[in-house]
Parts: C-alpha cells; structure tokens; sequence
C-alpha cells in the first residue's frame, strides 16, 4: 500500500516492510500478513522478494523439524551440518544429495489459461519479474539436483543460466524441447558441477495421443546417467512432465526406457 507521503513522489524507494502474524488457537502461526510499501511498479519486485524470504523460513523450520524427528530426513535441507556418529546410525544418510522439482510455468501457457500466478491484471505475462524470483531462490537453495519443467531454450540460456545469475557457473545442465508442444518448452535437469559428472544424456519422446499429430512425437522426459564424484555411484536421473491428454502412456514408455538401461 502506498501512504499519502508515498503517492506524492513516483520514484519513492520502498521504505519499510511489516509483517503481522495471526495465530491459531494453540499459539502457532496460521496466517501471515504482508505489507509492502512502494510505487505501482515497485511493488510486484517488492512483493516477490518478501514472499522469496518467507518461503525460505518456511523451509528452513520444516527441515530443523525434520532433523530433530527423523534422521533419515537431514538430506532435506543443504544447509545442515552433519557428523560422523549421527550419519553412522543410518548409513542411508551417508553422503546425501538434495533434490528438487519446479514447474516454471511458461508464459506462453500463463497467458492462455489467465493463470494468476504467471500473469498481470492485463493477462501480461510476468515472466520478467518472475525469473529474477526463480533464479534467487534456485540459488538460495542450493540444491545438488534440480529438475524443472515448461522452460524453453531461450528461458534456460538467456535467464536461467545466464551470466548474472551465476548458476551456469556452478550447475550443468541436460535440456530438451518437447518435439511438438507449441510453447516449444521442454524439461531440463539441473546438476552441481562439484558432485555430479554427467556420463550421458538422451531424450526420451512420448508417441502423441491425438489425431492431429498422428505418427508424431509430442512431449518427452530429460534422461542423464550421472556419476557421483563423492561414492562413484552412477545414476539414471529423468525430468518429467507427463501429459496424458495429449501424449500416449507417457509412464509406461519412461519405464520401458529405465527397465532397458
């Protein structure tokens, strides 16, 4: 919201953030109010970094939990120290890797279903401020994996990886366009430089389902055999994103694929 103050001058930088917990009856937080000060245009990059720095806290308490309850969950969060006596009593949680999975919503999509988390009051896509969010929480994160869905070629080079991101520096990446999906986006798979080595990678195409795209591929999953550089343990990751509507037996044909190698 904008004070009287705030609305006489168009270039106000914004000022103040406040946040107001509602609690529930046993005294836990339920809701959280967000209050950001700024211009029209200020306050959509205003509220993506505030609503960035929630949802870190957020993950940040659900792995401290996860901790303390489970030994078995500390791979959750990246940014737990562990120890040699409290790893030993599980040896599953030897050299753990975090992973994680992100629809990025393609704009071509978010405009055509009016979808409100990709799109202005106009209908506009908002992937311009919305890749910024996306980059500084994949980088907030830190996961050693990630696998990311409706990202095109353009999106994956000029934003995701590009140089002011940084992230191309620390993850490589295996990417691939769906044959016949209009957006022309695809699925991709992000891996830390430092731990994993990719051996190979290979697109795996799904057969279309209807008949305007008869005898033609329409989606398809992001496969890579990777080598851990910590155990040497190989791997056969796939990114996925299965549309039944208009692909035939998407999860048969990525099983198929993962029972031949």
């Amino acid at each position: 919201e904008n004070s009287d103050d705030q609305s006489k001058n168009d270039n106000v930088e914004v000022i103040d953030r406040k946040k107001k917990r509602m609690t529930a009856p046993d005294g836990r937080p339920q809701t959280s109010l967000l209050f950001v000060y700024g211009t029209e245009e200020q306050r959509p990059h205003q509220l993506y970094r505030v609503l960035e720095r929630e949802t870190s806290l957020i993950w940040r308490q659900f792995c401290n939990e996860k901790y303390k309850s489970f030994a078995s969950s500390m791979s959750l969060s990246p940014k737990l120290k562990y120890s040699d006596s409290s790893l030993s009593q599980n040896s599953s949680c030897k050299n753990p890797f975090t992973v994680g999975i992100y629809n990025l919503l393609h704009p071509r999509y978010a405009e055509k279903y009016n979808d409100k988390s990709g799109v202005d009051r106009a209908g506009k896509s908002t992937w311009k401020i919305r890749s910024a969010a996306i980059i500084s929480i994949l980088k907030h994160c830190h996961l050693d994996i990630y696998f990311l869905q409706e990202v095109d070629s353009l999106q994956m080079q000029h934003d995701i990886l590009n140089n002011d991101s940084q992230l191309g520096e620390q993850y490589d990446c295996v990417h691939y366009v769906h044959p016949t999906r209009e957006a022309q986006d695809g699925v991709a798979i992000l891996l830390k430089k430092n731990r994993f080595e990719v051996i190979q990678s290979e697109m795996v195409p799904y057969e279309a389902k209807l008949a305007e795209h008869a005898g033609l591929k329409y989606m398809c999953a992001a496969t890579a055999v990777v080598k851990d550089k910590i155990t040497s343990h190989r791997f056969l990751l796939a990114s996925v994103h299965f549309y039944e509507k208009k692909c035939l037996h998407p999860q048969q044909t990525l099983l198929e694929y993962i029972n031949i190698h």
